[in-house]
């Protein structure tokens, strides 16, 4: 690959600021959680569930927001593109944290024979979907973007997932 990223659609470098700030706001407002349920005094058990969620979800958060921080200085567009295909799936799973812990929390005070709680299960299924999606579309650009440079892609890219699309029963 190029040296910069000039030469590409989207750069990582490029977007590397706004995704350190998302990150560090999302683990502030998870830190604020935090510091809300340790004053409160409802149910323990479902409060503790909710507060280790929430405390690997901030500690993924604060991580990612370093590693965005990291890209935003890299200078070698390969290796930011290496990056940040970590970064974001350290931003995915934060995120489903951040839901996982409120479905915690929605459980503890649903009041409604559990419609909520299922709501909310159902809405952190479909965001994992989701995140896995983007997650997956992500590594396929990556490699294609590899590729498209003349760099010989790793030997797992050639995995089902990524030749999925050239797949006809005649080849069979």
């Amino acid at each position: 690959m190029d040296r910069d990223c000039d030469t590409l659609d989207w750069s990582p470098i490029a977007s590397a600021p706004v995704h350190s700030a998302f990150a560090g706001v999302l683990a502030g407002l998870v830190f604020a959680g935090i510091v809300l349920l340790l004053s409160s005094r409802s149910d323990q058990v479902r409060r503790t569930n909710a507060l280790v969620i929430f405390g690997s979800s901030f500690l993924v958060l604060a991580f990612d927001a370093f590693l965005f921080g990291v890209i935003a200085g890299e200078r070698v567009c390969a290796r930011a593109w290496t990056e940040t295909m970590h970064a974001a799936g350290l931003l995915g799973l934060g995120a489903l944290g951040i839901f996982a812990g409120i479905c915690w929390l929605i459980d503890t005070s649903d009041t409604t024979a559990g419609r909520m709680t299922r709501f909310y299960v159902t809405t952190t299924y479909v965001i994992a979907i989701i995140v896995t999606y983007h997650v997956g579309a992500t590594a396929v650009e990556y490699l294609d973007s590899v590729a498209a440079h003349g760099t010989t892609p790793p030997g797992w890219s050639e995995s089902p997932a990524h030749t999925a699309g050239s797949y006809s029963p005649a080849s069979c």
